[in-house]
């Protein structure tokens, strides 16, 4: 072995890896290089190195020579839970859930499907009504899709799917750092035969490694303000563990092991606005999914009247006349998409708010329309370009303008600085503090907790204390009257 080659060896020996920890055990420090690194072998180190750049004609640069410090990542590591751990969950899931279930079972014996012919007759009608819209719809011809698309209208027409909407938080800084998970529950057990008002499971869950780090500078900060109550703050390992054993239960293969025996009939979708993020995010946490893992993604299904244009939630929930509060929050979000999607996939709805038009020009459009689309935009483009400097080059001339420039350069002028003053109004926004009475109730506890009182009817750590207060008092007032009648007597 040369000296090149021992050179080598002994620098990759001391190499730091990936993980930020060397092999010889020392651990490095965020943005500090560990013990024995940064220093040159056989140099004194308080002398000053004088090493520039060379530029392309041989000369050294005389800038200063900044060092890239290493930048902290906060991403969250590949969870691994423990099986008995997992087991201990989804057994408890299980028998909370069903007590959860039998109020309505019991009214309502079995689970109540509408007719076939019935939902045949819905269906056909909805067909009908809007034939002339399905058949021009680029995101509708497709005969696969469209069946599909109406298969999965009958299962929630019909009571015959379960959704479980999820949605994730992360940090505005590093978008890989998960800081609150959210999910909304539809389950059409629980809704009786003429139920009204349906009834939803919410949870809003904040982990709290990632407590301290919060957005508001791009992203509005709502953690605080959950409108499901309570909040729920757990370690990451425990919110693993709770969103796992809520996959395992919900997600169970067909046929499984139950007390219901309509259960076979019942399908799980996956609810999001966007699910596809929300099923990565929750990847890289260790979240097993199902082989076959059915979705709903709301975007997707706006997309269907809307086309390309990328809808936010709340845009797509104001299209729809559907309230909301407090966005960017996962459990809210969560819940509003659940709405959202049970809108969506309504006849009626879609009947009365046409969402089977299409009201993208692009889509409906044929290639040569849509070149000579892009070449007339070109074209007015430029012919606006040409204008604004002949204006430019008769101010400098002095020669006076036209009537019609003039009132051109002044709106664009008008609209630059409402444009200017609209940013910094959504800037300013975004830093004003909400008052204290929109805050949540939050609760630090672990994953088993977090399952009574989501689904055990566990009260929170304050009702306690104002059960027992009224106790007391209910108890001093019966003594009170009691004295009165004894005196009386």
């Amino acid at each position: 072995m040369n000296e090149v080659e021992r050179a080598t060896t002994h620098e990759g020996e001391n190499r730091e890896p990936d993980n930020g920890t060397i092999r010889n055990g020392s651990e490095a420090q965020d943005g500090v290089p560990p013990r024995g690194q940064g220093k040159q072998r056989g140099h004194n180190n308080r002398k000053k190195t004088n090493h520039r750049p060379e530029t392309k004609d041989g000369k050294k640069s005389r800038g200063k020579q900044t060092r890239k410090q290493p930048q902290a990542t906060h991403s969250h590591p590949h969870i691994q839970i423990k099986s008995e751990d997992r087991q201990t969950a989804l057994t408890q899931v299980h028998q909370l859930y069903e007590q959860l279930l039998q109020p309505t079972l019991s009214i309502y014996p079995q689970h109540h499907t509408t007719s076939n012919e019935s939902i045949d007759f819905i269906m056909n009608n909805y067909a009908y009504i809007n034939q002339d819209f399905i058949k021009t719809n680029p995101r509708l011809t497709d005969k696969t899709h469209r069946q599909q698309f109406h298969h999965q209208m009958r299962q929630i027409i019909n009571r015959q799917a379960i959704l479980f909407s999820i949605d994730i938080e992360a940090w505005e800084l590093n978008n890989r750092t998960i800081t609150e998970i959210g999910v909304a529950i539809y389950d059409p057990r629980r809704q009786g035969t003429n139920c009204i008002v349906p009834n939803f499971t919410k949870l809003h869950i904040r982990v709290l490694e990632n407590m301290h780090r919060l957005n508001g500078k791009f992203v509005v900060d709502h953690a605080l303000h959950f409108i499901g109550e309570p909040t729920l703050i757990l370690n990451m390992y425990d919110a693993v563990v709770l969103i796992q054993s809520l996959f395992d239960y919900f997600f169970k293969p067909h046929g499984s092991n139950n007390n219901d025996d309509n259960d076979d009939e019942l399908q799980t979708y996956l609810v999001g606005h966007e699910v596809s993020g929300d099923i990565k995010w929750l990847s890289s946490l260790g979240i097993q999914f199902p082989p076959k893992l059915p979705t709903l993604d709301t975007l997707q299904i706006v997309k269907i009247t809307h086309g390309q244009q990328n809808l936010s939630l709340g845009k797509s929930l104001r299209k729809l006349d559907l309230p909301h509060v407090f966005l960017h929050n996962a459990g809210n979000d969560a819940y509003y998409t659940l709405l959202l999607c049970l809108k969506l996939m309504d006849p009626g709805v879609r009947s009365l708010y046409k969402l089977d038009l299409c009201i993208d020009k692009k889509l409906m459009m044929s290639e040569e329309e849509k070149v000579a689309a892009k070449e007339e935009k070109k074209k007015q483009r430029q012919e606006k370009l040409e204008r604004r400097e002949m204006r430019k080059l008769n101010k400098k001339l002095g020669i006076p303008l036209a009537d019609g420039e003039e009132g051109e350069d002044e709106e664009e002028i008008d609209a630059g600085q409402l444009k200017g003053n609209a940013e910094k109004k959504k800037k300013k926004s975004r830093k004003k503090k909400l008052d204290n009475h929109n805050v949540a109730q939050s609760v630090h506890c672990s994953a088993s907790n977090a399952l009574l009182y989501v689904f055990g009817g566990k009260p929170l750590p304050g009702d306690e204390e104002e059960e027992v207060e009224s106790e007391a008092t209910e108890e001093e007032h019966g003594a009170e009257e009691k004295g009165i009648k004894s005196t009386l007597n």
